[in-house]
């Protein structure tokens, strides 16, 4: 029996995707290091302040810092918030190597990876008369930007 070279060739490429998609499968964003950004889109209702206020009209916008201190292949942990508050936060990637979720006390977080320094970040929080959800664009500091 004889192989013809484009029978030859089609089986190569084959064997090859069947190679290459596990490994792109397992792509994930090396979030270590300091994130900022500002909510700008969204809404909340706060419990002194029942009416909702739409964050892009906040002066100035809130502004979140989020410190990614430890990462083990898609878990992650860190510290997140604003200038008034810091919590403690729990992560983890998606398969797509995309989509982040993430968990604190407040409520859940979840983020989109732009690019590989760049994420839109959103909150959802739901607690009686307490409710929020926002997004805005964080971006990976620099070394020496922190």
């Amino acid at each position: 029996m004889t192989l013809r070279p484009s029978v030859v060739c089609m089986a190569a490429a084959l064997a090859l995707a069947v190679f290459v998609a596990p490994a792109a499968a397992q792509y994930r964003p090396e979030l270590v290091g300091v994130w900022k950004g500002k909510l700008d889109n969204g809404a909340r209702v706060l419990p002194d302040d029942p009416s909702p206020t739409y964050y892009n009209a906040l002066n100035p916008l809130l502004e979140i810092t989020m410190t990614i201190v430890g990462q083990d292949d898609r878990s992650f942990h860190g510290v997140m918030g604003n200038h008034e508050e810091r919590e403690y936060v729990v992560g983890v990637v998606r398969a797509d190597g995309k989509s982040l979720l993430m968990a604190d006390d407040d409520g859940y977080k979840s983020a989109t990876m732009l690019t590989p320094s760049t994420m839109e970040y959103c909150v959802q929080v739901a607690s009686g008369d307490h409710m929020v959800a926002a997004c805005g664009v964080l971006e990976k500091q620099a070394e020496g930007d922190k």
